[in-house]
């Protein structure tokens, strides 16, 4: 495995399982080999994709809803889709795969000459 339980845990604050954040990296690194590894990305950005898109599962799983409180003041809200370890394994990602398929980007295709060119859009 390119990134271990371990590691994960140095930037993820997270009370899930060591079990569970195992089952997340090896998502993870199962899609960084079969997305990443055939484009050519090299290893330094491929453990960093995993490590960060592996954050982003663990973030995933649990509770979104963020409460705080100072004073008589209390806040509570609800995380959004995309969080820092998305937007961080995204920007490990030369390829921009990370984007398409995890992130907001949506995708269109458009006739140029005899050939097709894919574009990102973002809204």
């Amino acid at each position: 495995m390119r990134v271990t339980v371990t590691e994960l845990q140095t930037i993820l604050d997270t009370a899930l399982e060591t079990h569970v954040l195992e089952a997340f990296l090896a998502d993870a690194e199962t899609w960084v080999t079969l997305r990443l590894v055939p484009r050519g990305v090299e290893e330094p950005a491929l453990s960093a994709v995993q490590k960060y898109l592996a954050a982003h599962f663990a973030t995933a799983r649990e509770s979104r809803v963020m409460e705080g409180q100072i004073g008589d003041v209390r806040e509570r809200f609800q995380r959004g889709p995309i969080n820092e370890y998305l937007a961080l394994a995204k920007s490990f990602d030369p390829t921009g795969l990370v984007g398409q398929e995890f992130g907001d980007e949506r995708r269109f295709s458009f006739r140029v000459g005899a050939g097709y060119r894919s574009e990102a859009v973002q809204s």
